[in-house]
């Protein structure tokens, strides 16, 4: 395996898994008018995709 393949399978488990839960949990919250923490989680989902779009393009 490659150190690019590396690098994207652990992208892919600390930054995209975890936003992708971020993600349904902020969901889950919005239906049920928990809306702190709907924020909460839009943001830290944002945050880990946007990170592993500059991992992906070679930002460091």
């Amino acid at each position: 395996m490659t150190n690019s393949c590396h690098k994207g399978r652990i992208i892919n488990e600390m930054f995209v898994h975890t936003a992708d839960e971020n993600y349904i949990v902020a969901r889950w919250c919005h239906d049920n008018q928990l809306m702190r923490d709907f924020f909460w989680n839009s943001v830290h989902a944002l945050e880990k995709y946007m990170k592993a779009v500059l991992l992906f393009n070679g930002s460091r």
